[in-house]
C-alpha cells in the first residue's frame, strides 16, 4: 500500500533540495556543525508535541454514503482477491472499513475475507490514521451484543497505546474495551461530572451525543437517574438538562425523548416546586420548541404523559401571560370576571390547552412583557386578521373538557363547539378571523353555542353548556 503523502513525483527543484545524502551534508563545510535532533532523549515531549498538532489540525474522517458502501466494499474485496494493490492508499482502506463496518455489510459471507483483512490491520505497527478510524467505528457502532464490537474491542485494547491513540483520559474513567462494563462506567461519569457534555469532550470524544457507545451510556444514565429525578432533586435535574441541552452546543436529538420523559413524567399527578418547573420548562422549550406547534422532532417521540405535563405547564403560562397583556391593552373591567372564571377552571383541571390571538397592540405588549419578565413569554401567538369591527379584539382559544371554546374581548360572545365539529376548529391558528366561529354557528346552529357576557349569569351558562356536550 502506498503512503498518503499527496506529494506526487518530485520536481527538479525539489530533487536538488532534498536528494542530498547525509554524507553529502556532512562534507559541506557550512553544515559540519549540524547535529541530528536528540529525539530519543525526550520521546515523551515529542509525542506530546505530535498530539498537540493532531488536536489542532485533526484528521478528516472519510464519510461513506449508504448508496456507495457496497460498491466501495466490493472494490476492496476485488483487490484482496486479486492481490492487486496498485494505487491503493491507506485512505482507501479507511473508507473500506467505514463502508464494511459502518453499514452492516460485515455480516455478509461474501465479505468475510475482507473483514478478516481489515481486522488484522488493527495493529500498533500499522497506519495510525487507520487505527483512529477503526476506533471511531468502534464507538459509533458499539453494541454489547455484536460480534464486531467484541472483535474491535479485543484488537484496539492491544493496539491503541503503541499506535499513539491518545486514550489515557477516557481509560482512566472507563473500561472502554470491556464491552460488558464500558457503558456502565460512562453513565456513572455522566452523573458525577459537571457539566457532563463538556466533561465527555475533555475525554477526547468529539461527539458526546453520538451513536453507539455514547447512546448506550446515555440510556443507562437516564435509567440510573429516574429515582432522583422523580424526587425533584434539583442537582440531578440540572445535570440531566445540562447533558441533553448543553450551553453553547447543540441539543441532543436521538435519545433525548428518554431524558425528557424522565424529567416530566413524575409530575403527571403532582406538582414540582415552582423554581424546578420553570427551569425544566424553559430549558426544554428553548432547546426543542413548543410541543403544541412543533410537528416534527423530539417531541413526537415523547410519551403521552410527558406531553400532557408540558402542555399543562404551558397552558398555565399562556393564561397568566394573556391576562397580563389584556390588563395593558384593555384597562377596563371587562376582563376581570373572565380572568377569575377561566383561571379557576384551569386550576380545577378542565382546561387542557390554551392559545392566544392578539391584536396589533397586544402583539407589542407581549414583546414588552417578555422583556420585563421572561417567565411570562408567550412564544408564538396568533394574529388577529379580522375585519374592521373585530380588528381591535383579542381572543383566547381553549380546549376545555375536550371541547373547543373561544373567548373574546369586548362584546364577542363565548363560543362552545360540540365534539362532532371540533375538527373544524384550529386550536392554534397563526391567523384568526373572528367571523369564522360565527359562520360555523350559522352553518351548524345546533352544534355551536354562543353565550353573551351577561353580568352574573354567563359563567354558569358556559359551565352548563360544556358539561352537556363534553365527550
Amino acid at each position: 500500500m502506498n503512503d498518503d503523502t499527496g506529494q506526487g513525483a518530485p520536481t527538479p527543484d525539489r530533487q536538488n533540495r532534498w536528494s542530498a545524502s547525509l554524507s553529502d551534508i556532512l562534507r559541506d563545510p557550512l553544515m559540519r556543525s549540524w547535529q541530528p535532533p536528540s529525539i530519543m532523549e525526550s520521546p515523551k515531549a515529542t509525542i506530546r508535541a505530535a498530539r498537540e498538532i493532531r488536536k489542532r489540525w485533526p484528521e478528516i474522517e472519510p464519510k461513506v454514503r449508504e448508496e456507495d458502501a457496497e460498491w466501495i466494499a466490493r472494490d476492496m474485496a476485488k483487490r484482496l482477491s486479486n492481490d492487486d494493490w496498485t494505487d491503493c492508499f491507506w485512505s482507501d482502506v479507511r473508507r473500506s472499513a467505514r463502508a464494511l463496518f459502518g453499514h452492516d455489510l460485515w455480516q455478509r459471507q461474501e465479505f468475510s475475507a475482507l473483514r478478516r483483512m481489515l481486522l488484522n490491520l488493527i495493529r500498533p505497527d500499522r497506519n495510525r490514521s487507520y487505527l483512529r478510524t477503526t476506533y471511531l467505528i468502534y464507538l459509533e457502532s458499539w453494541d454489547p451484543r455484536s460480534e464486531l464490537t467484541e472483535e474491535l474491542a479485543q484488537r484496539l485494547s492491544i493496539a491503541w497505546k503503541e499506535g499513539l491513540l491518545n486514550l489515557e483520559p477516557i481509560l482512566d474513567v472507563c473500561e472502554l474495551f470491556n464491552v460488558k462494563e464500558a457503558s456502565k462506567d460512562m453513565a456513572v461519569f455522566l452523573s458525577q461530572n459537571h457539566p457532563p457534555h463538556e466533561a465527555v469532550r475533555a475525554l477526547g470524544i468529539r461527539q458526546p451525543h453520538g451513536t453507539g457507545f455514547m447512546q448506550a451510556a446515555h440510556v443507562r444514565f437516564v435509567e440510573n437517574a429516574r429515582t432522583v429525578l422523580a424526587a425533584g432533586n434539583e442537582h440531578a435535574v440540572r445535570q440531566m438538562l445540562d447533558w441533553i441541552t448543553p450551553e453553547g452546543d447543540g441539543a441532543m436529538r436521538d435519545g433525548a425523548n428518554l431524558a425528557i420523559n424522565a424529567l416530566l413524567e413524575p409530575w403527571n399527578d403532582r406538582k414540582p416546586s415552582e423554581d424546578l418547573r420553570k427551569m425544566i420548562e424553559a430549558r426544554l422549550i428553548d432547546a426543542y420548541g413548543d410541543p403544541r406547534t412543533e410537528k416534527t422532532g423530539v417531541w413526537l417521540a415523547c410519551s403521552k404523559q410527558s406531553l400532557s405535563v408540558i402542555r399543562r405547564w404551558l397552558t398555565e403560562r399562556t393564561l397568566l401571560a394573556f391576562f397580563n397583556i389584556i390588563d395593558r391593552v384593555e384597562p377596563s373591567d371587562m376582563w376581570h370576571d373572565r380572568r377569575v372564571y377561566w383561571t379557576e377552571r384551569f386550576k380545577k383541571g378542565f382546561i387542557q390547552e390554551a392559545w392566544v390571538v392578539l391584536n396589533a397592540s397586544g402583539q407589542r405588549e407581549a414583546i414588552a412583557l417578555e422583556r420585563e419578565n421572561p417567565e411570562l413569554r408567550l412564544g408564538r401567538t396568533g394574529h388577529n386578521h379580522s375585519g374592521s369591527s373585530d380588528q381591535n379584539k383579542c381572543f383566547l382559544i381553549m380546549l376545555d373538557s375536550g371541547l373547543p371554546v373561544i373567548e373574546g374581548s369586548h362584546t364577542y360572545k363565548v363560543h362552545v363547539f360540540k365534539p362532532d365539529i371540533a375538527q373544524q376548529i384550529d386550536l392554534r391558528p397563526n391567523r384568526f378571523d373572528a367571523q369564522g366561529p360565527r359562520i360555523l354557528k350559522l352553518k351548524y346552529p345546533q352544534h355551536v353555542a354562543q353565550i353573551i357576557h351577561t353580568q352574573g349569569s354567563w359563567q354558569w351558562k358556559v359551565t352548563d353548556q360544556i358539561a352537556k356536550w363534553k365527550p
